[in-house]
């Protein structure tokens, strides 16, 4: 389900209160920004902004993704797309809100990689 807000940057503040709530864990090989906030029933972490409950995954992705640091050393902006795309875990962790471990795609491939990875997990759980 494709959330429909107006992306923008975070506030300092929210951006404080947004970092406050991640743990880096160890997740099988990768390094995961784990969300220790509010989740949904399927461990996908909630933030509230403006005055509404967001996935935190897709803030992440969008908002923190936001700025390039060029090997300059200067920044420049990305444009911030209209309608936000999903984010597939690349890292399979619904609860990981690591930029870098998100990937945007199309909600078809999404559901695809969705059911190949719970084939792939009853496949080696039930060998």
């Amino acid at each position: 389900m494709t959330e429909r807000w107006h992306p923008r940057l975070l506030t300092e503040e929210e951006l404080l209160r947004f970092m406050s709530r991640i743990t880096i864990v160890r997740h099988g090989r990768w390094l995961c920004w784990e969300w220790q906030g509010k989740k949904d029933r399927y461990g996908y972490g909630r933030f509230w902004m403006d005055g509404q409950w967001r996935s935190a995954h897709r803030i992440a992705y969008v908002c923190l993704r936001v700025f390039v640091t060029l090997p300059s050393g200067k920044s420049r902006r990305r444009m911030i797309p209209a309608q936000l795309p999903d984010a597939d875990h690349r890292c399979c962790n619904s609860s990981c809100v690591r930029p870098s471990h998100l990937k945007a795609v199309t909600n078809a491939e999404n559901q695809r990689l969705r059911g190949e990875r719970a084939r792939q997990y009853r496949e080696r759980r039930y060998a």
